[in-house]
């Protein structure tokens, strides 16, 4: 059972800022959606912790990510 969401990483697999978006055929600018390369560090309720993909988090504590992210977004 996941206690908190204590921190993030990424690595150089993720997308970079130029690498971020693409252009639609009539010129708009779409972000790319991607979790690659992006890595949270979970804290589990017995006090053990673990870098999990953000993939994995975003399938099993949706919940508690979106809180992470309006969490961190505050700060």
């Amino acid at each position: 059972m996941l206690k908190e969401i204590s921190d993030r990483r990424k690595d150089n697999t993720a997308l970079n800022v130029a690498d971020g978006s693409y252009r639609t055929r009539a010129g708009n600018p779409v972000p790319r959606r991607t979790t690659r390369g992006w890595k949270l560090m979970l804290e589990w309720i017995d006090g053990s912790m673990d870098w999990v993909r953000l993939a994995e988090v975003k399938e099993a504590y949706p919940l508690q990510l979106a809180e992470y992210g309006r969490e961190r977004h505050r700060t």
